[in-house]
């Protein structure tokens, strides 16, 4: 077979998201990644997980579980890989696609500017929207990015609380920055009629999945605390990836003609 007209078969993320819907990427592969687009050191690792530990509590959960932290922050990612922090709004979700806590407007902190700052934040950005173009080239992006800190106590924390669900957008990056002390967390993935394709669960700091939240559910199930004495809890990085639609192409205006008194003679 020619070498144009090969097919790429590698396990890459795009390959098996295309595949499936859904990839994980191991945290060796991304710590390696994320150093190639946005050079880090140590000490950006370790304020970038600092980062949440000084979250405000979510107070508009309708699901009266233990109190998770969130805060939010809102980018345009252009066809080339642009990257840009759009003014921060309050957070709107459809019913739709949020029965819990959907249908209204909910006012969610930003992310700290030192975060966004941060190499690793924009690595993560960068790599995932090499990701999303592999999949979707010369799109331009509205990116969600939220970091969530979900607490267990005795009777669990819900990282899903509404349960097996889709975002509403094209593609979803999730990312486990830490966990300590829980047990629990597994990610299950369904397809649209609701049957399970498989099932993963992010371990490791930094190691990642992402999905093709137009082609499947996810769900993620409640973790518990290993000790109970102890505090539990597990930090995520979430990237929620939205099409912008392309502005319509306006039409050119016509330069005035050098001949405009010219008379034209239509032949018969």
């Amino acid at each position: 077979m020619p070498a144009d007209d090969a097919v790429d078969v590698r396990p890459t993320p795009q390959n098996l998201v295309a595949a499936r819907g859904f990839a994980t990427l191991d945290s060796a592969g991304i710590l390696k990644a994320l150093c190639t687009i946005r050079p880090y050191t140590g000490r950006d690792v370790e304020t970038f997980c600092a980062s949440w530990e000084s979250m405000p509590p979510d107070t508009d959960m309708a699901d009266g579980g233990p109190p998770r932290r969130r805060r939010h922050a809102v980018y345009r990612v252009a066809p080339g890989g642009a990257i840009e922090r759009l003014h921060h709004r309050p957070r709107v979700r459809t019913i739709d696609h949020d029965p819990l806590n959907g249908g209204g407007v909910r006012h969610v902190e930003p992310i700290a500017d030192a975060t966004n700052a941060n190499p690793l934040m924009q690595g993560f950005l960068g790599l995932a929207d090499q990701i999303v173009c592999g999949l979707s080239p010369w799109t331009a992006w509205r990116v969600d990015a939220y970091q969530f800190r979900i607490t267990a106590s005795a009777n669990g924390g819900k990282p899903t609380p509404e349960g097996a669900h889709r975002d509403g957008v094209a593609y979803v990056l999730m990312a486990l920055i830490d966990q300590r002390n829980v047990r629990g967390g597994e990610t299950t993935i369904y397809d649209l009629s609701r049957n399970p394709l498989g099932s993963l669960n992010l371990k490791s700091p930094f190691e990642t999945a992402i999905i093709d939240d137009e082609r499947v559910y996810h769900g993620v199930s409640p973790i518990h605390a290993c000790d109970p004495g102890q505090a539990a809890y597990r930090d995520v990085l979430v990237l929620a990836f939205r099409r912008i639609p392309a502005e319509p192409r306006r039409p050119r205006p016509r330069k005035a003609s050098k001949n405009k008194d010219r008379i034209l003679w239509r032949t018969i």
